[in-house]
């Protein structure tokens, strides 16, 4: 029998980009086991070291275990910050102020379903003039909204400029509307949407159109 010295086996096992070294001690890296093609099968109590595939990859042979898995209460991140989401059972009463996830029905091919997209359920109607021209003024309170019918007085002597709050009648004048013109906006609140006209005392009559339906 060949006996190896302790220090040699050391060395012999080490090995760099696959090749055998001596230098174990400046690669340090102890490789053991040894490649099976058909590895044999084990009895009780038999034991065996690593095996390997031809190009030096550990064999494992396991399954897959699939189905549900347990694993106790369940957060979501933010991916910026460490504002944190729990995941609750359906219904769960929430106060104010606790994080939610939101969700939206999707289709066979990925799109939203709106289930809101049918006839609205609330009409809120309303009249907004300018009290200062060049001065923007809020359409109205916040309300939420689907969608907001804006049409000019009929009496203006001027034009109007519907925008969001930066909207200025002289130098950022968005969407400009004369006398009975009208414009149909999709958003989602009254508060977001901002009026100034050319001449004070001049508006619009708008009607917003809001659904309530929950998922």
């Amino acid at each position: 029998m060949t006996t190896i010295a302790f220090e040699d086996f050391f060395k012999r096992a080490s090995f760099k980009d696959g090749v055998v070294r001596d230098d174990a001690v400046t690669y340090g890296f102890v490789h053991g086991g040894r490649y099976m093609s058909s590895p044999g099968t084990l009895t009780d109590g038999q034991f065996t070291g690593l095996t390997f595939t031809n190009d030096r990859k550990l064999r494992v042979d396991a399954t897959l275990v699939t189905g549900d898995i347990e694993i106790g209460a369940v957060e979501l991140k933010d991916g910026t910050t460490d504002t944190r989401a729990t995941i609750d059972a359906a219904n769960t009463a929430r106060t104010t102020a606790t994080t939610v996830l939101c969700v939206q029905p999707i289709d066979a091919a990925g799109n939203i379903i709106d289930s809101e997209e049918s006839t609205p359920t609330t009409l809120t109607g309303g009249s907004k003039t300018v009290a200062a021209a060049g001065t923007a003024e809020a359409l109205g309170a916040s309300l939420a909204t689907k969608s907001i019918y804006i049409r000019a007085k009929s009496t203006n002597t001027s034009f109007v400029c519907i925008g969001d709050s930066s909207v200025d009648e002289s130098t950022n004048q968005q969407i400009i509307l004369y006398a009975n013109d009208s414009v149909t906006l999709d958003i989602s609140n009254r508060a977001t949407v901002y009026i100034d006209a050319d001449v004070s005392n001049e508006g619009i009559d708008y009607l917003c159109m809001s659904w309530f339906n929950e998922f």
